[in-house]
């Protein structure tokens, strides 16, 4: 029965007064009885009971600590989140360096490290050139292995290499250092020029003279084209490729019918069995340009000696003198071969041009100026004059050969004389071609008085001294018979005195210029010999036709050339056929 106080049991027991409600919950008075409202997180009547949050596990990763109407999740290593729910990312910091790759893991994290590097962060470069794993090789042919970033190395190559590894090797030839048709041989780090004949040099740019060793015996050696050899202009008496044999002059049975002959140095003494005195000796030539001189056997009689006189070229200048021959063809390479001997410092040794009527286009002219030999050439009226000067002093009375060889495609020349190295002019722009071009008349020592030379050609002084044409552009016959005009010129054997005092003489007496009259006397010797300039050689290739062989024979007036002819020819130069 439920108890109300008050006399009429109206009064109502508040049965909260007691606070029954614990954990600060609310009390609610009811008749006879009361309620707990519990605040959240508690429970029971009395609100006595805390409720265990952590009972439904909330913290995925950790533990879990209850609170008043809460709970904290104590997460373990590598989670986070208020229930631990979440991976800490240890890649979010980049650890890895040096681009390796991160993976994340529970707690920690993993670096994929790039080739070349190492350690647990990739912080470690490793030297390629040196780990095991590398060591193969990686550079060829001796190279260095450098070291790079990561994976990467350098090769430094040795001399003759190249290449990323040092793979390659340099082809040393592909510069073409070789120079005049020489052929690279490559080699590491190097090459050889194996040089054509003639060449020799580092890169066979360097001309072998020849002539250097002196292989002619005292004779004059003329250096040819580079691997051609050279050619000995031998001393009188002397043949054979290096002037080494000394011909036996008393072969050619010299000496009249009963002399005896003794063979000397280019010369022969003919021993008579009387000493009658001797007659003098005379040779007449009449003839047409371009046919072989005709020579007279004189007539001797017994004597000291033996004297013979022919056609000369070597002849002596006065300085009022000259020869004229006819012109020549012209091609793209000419060359010249001159002998001379002179002690006047001004002169002209030869003069070829095209002449005014042809329009003069060009000129050569080997001189003398101030002793020194000088050579001028212009191959067209529009180019500028091209002048070879040397500093060798040849007005030394001494005998000289000098070489040229005339370009005309281009223009340009190279001069030889002998003893010395060749001297060679620059290249014009004037290019010739494929034309061919035909000289005025050729003149030797100087000109006629009233000849109209090239104006450009000037000064003009006329040779003193003595000169021979050898050759030119392979034409060797320059003697006086085959000249077409000339004044006040001998043959030159004796001293200047000698010559002086010998009957000469040089007449053109023909109307027709194509043939010239000579006659050439020449005195007999005295009681006291004539004292000789020197002992030149008379002899030169294509003297003798048809394959003769000439030989000098040496007569106390001079040189004499003799023509030995092969079967089926005769002939003083052995011009004419007996088929």
């Amino acid at each position: 029965m439920l108890h109300f106080p008050g006399a009429w049991c109206e009064v109502n027991i508040d049965e909260c007064v007691s606070n029954p409600c614990q954990n600060h919950g609310k009390c609610i008075d009811a008749p006879n009885r009361y309620r707990c409202s519990c605040p959240d997180g508690f429970i029971g009547l009395h609100c006595e009971t805390n409720i265990d949050e952590c009972m439904s596990a909330p913290c995925l990763h950790g533990s879990c600590k209850d609170g008043v109407y809460s709970y904290s999740c104590v997460c373990e290593s590598g989670w986070t989140g208020s229930r631990c729910e979440t991976n800490i990312d240890e890649c979010a910091s980049f650890p890895c360096f040096n681009g390796g790759s991160c993976v994340d893991l529970i707690d920690k994290y993993a670096c994929f490290c790039q080739d070349g590097y190492k350690g647990k962060t990739c912080e470690i470069d490793i030297d390629v050139c040196k780990d095991a794993a590398f060591n193969v090789s990686l550079c060829f042919n001796g190279a260095t292995c450098l070291d790079g970033d990561g994976s990467n190395f350098t090769c430094s190559c040795p001399p003759g290499f190249m290449g990323d590894f040092c793979e390659v090797d340099v082809n040393e030839c592909c510069s073409a250092p070789c120079h005049n048709g020489a052929i690279c041989q490559d080699l590491i780090n190097s090459y050889v020029c194996h040089c054509r004949s003639g060449w020799t040099g580092l890169h066979c740019e360097d001309d072998i003279n020849e002539c250097l060793p002196q292989p002619c015996n005292q004779g004059i050696c003329i250096q040819n084209d580079p691997g051609y050899g050279y050619t000995c202009f031998c001393r009188p008496g002397f043949v054979g490729r290096n002037c080494e044999h000394n011909y036996d002059d008393c072969l050619l049975n010299p000496c009249p019918e009963a002399f005896s002959c003794v063979d000397g140095i280019n010369k022969v003494s003919c021993l008579p069995p009387v000493t009658d005195a001797v007659p003098l000796a005379t040779v007449v030539k009449n003839t047409t340009h371009g046919s072989s001189p005709r020579m007279q056997t004189p007539t001797i009689g017994p004597a000291t000696a033996a004297e013979e006189s022919t056609d000369s070229s070597y002849v002596h200048y006065f300085g009022n003198s000259y020869l004229e021959f006819e012109g020549i063809d012209l091609s793209a390479l000419n060359n010249i071969t001159v002998r001379f001997q002179t002690q006047v410092s001004q002169g002209t040794i030869l003069y070829v041009d095209q002449g005014p009527a042809n329009g003069d286009l060009f000129f050569m002219k080997l001189f003398i100026w101030n002793g020194s030999l000088q050579y001028a050439f212009c191959c067209n009226e529009e180019e500028e004059v091209t002048r070879i000067s040397t500093i060798i002093h040849v007005a030394d009375g001494h005998v000289h050969i000098v070489n040229i060889r005339q370009h005309l495609t281009p223009c340009k020349a190279e001069l030889t004389i002998s003893g010395h190295e060749k001297i060679r002019s620059t290249a014009s722009n004037y290019w010739l071609g494929d034309i061919r071009q035909r000289t005025n008349h050729v003149f030797t020592g100087g000109l006629p008085q009233h000849y109209r030379l090239n104006q450009r050609a000037k000064p003009f002084h006329n040779y003193t001294g003595c000169m021979e044409m050898i050759e030119m552009n392979k034409l060797r016959s320059f003697y006086t018979s085959d000249a077409i005009g000339g004044s006040n010129i001998d043959q030159c054997r004796f001293s200047p005195s000698a010559i002086e005092d010998s009957s000469k003489s040089w007449t053109n007496q023909s109307t027709n210029p194509d043939r010239v009259t000579t006659t050439t006397t020449i005195a007999a010797p005295a009681q006291t010999p004539k004292q000789l300039l020197h002992e030149p050689g008379v002899c030169f290739d294509g003297l003798c036709l048809n394959g003769g062989t000439c030989h000098d024979v040496q007569l106390p007036a001079g040189s004499l050339p003799t023509c030995q002819c092969p079967l089926h020819f005769t002939g003083t130069f052995c011009e004419k056929g007996t088929f």
